[in-house]
């Protein structure tokens, strides 16, 4: 029998070789501007020990992170993303890194990106996370947010009973959580609502991602809203 998948939300998985780029470098300037303040970050989360860089680039409280090392395994991985969709026409795009996360067990709370168009017409419509320092026996990966408006409903889950817990069922379960690795990285629509659980394993690990924004530009004729 036919399968066919409608309406669904694909993300995208690969992983980045660590010897490609200096991550030695990378987590050690991490854990350094950690150790700084440990609790640095835009969201008022006092329960939550994070530290992230996200609209806090220039603070001279904290040492710079050379995000120069990532640069050129980037470029490559988001251009195999970008070719890997089935668009109808060659695209131009640009990527950003827009927030580095250390913490231990913490958590994030629930949110999605989706800038607006910018003055160039760039919108943003992908996010890729990249696990750089990550145990998956300590640490919780990214949770999501079932997109579906069903989801919000709980008489219209109750066929989840029945299903196996696999990706392939997620359409009727309220969240997810993919398994993840150290250097694992994804692609996901901005939009999707996402965050971080704690895990409650009260560890001494590092737990270390950056998060990116893809955007596409579009031509005035395309643009919606």
């Amino acid at each position: 029998m036919e399968k066919i998948s409608l309406f669904p939300t694909n993300i995208y998985r690969t992983r980045i070789d660590p010897y490609l780029w200096d991550k030695e470098k990378f987590v050690r300037q991490s854990i350094e501007s950690y150790n700084i303040d440990p609790n640095r970050h835009a969201r008022n989360m006092p329960d939550s020990e994070f530290h992230t860089t996200y609209r806090d680039w220039e603070n001279d409280k904290f040492n710079r992170i050379d995000c120069n090392v990532v640069k050129d395994v980037y470029t490559k991985v988001i251009l195999e993303f970008i070719n890997s969709l089935r668009l109808k026409r060659s695209v131009e795009y640009k990527w950003s890194l827009i927030n580095i996360s250390i913490g231990k067990d913490n958590w994030y709370d629930w949110h999605y990106h989706g800038d607006p168009y910018d003055k160039d017409n760039y919108k943003n419509e992908y996010v890729m996370v990249h696990y750089i320092n990550f145990d998956n026996t300590v640490h919780r990966p990214t949770s999501f947010k079932n997109p579906l408006l069903h989801s919000i409903y709980e008489n219209n889950m109750t066929m989840r009973s029945l299903l196996e817990n696999c990706e392939e069922n997620s359409s009727y379960f309220g969240t997810w959580e993919l398994d993840t690795n150290e250097d694992d990285v994804i692609f996901f629509p901005s939009y999707i609502f996402h965050g971080v659980r704690k895990k409650g394993s009260n560890t001494e690990k590092f737990r270390i991602i950056t998060s990116t924004h893809i955007d596409l530009k579009y031509n005035d004729e395309e643009k919606i809203g």
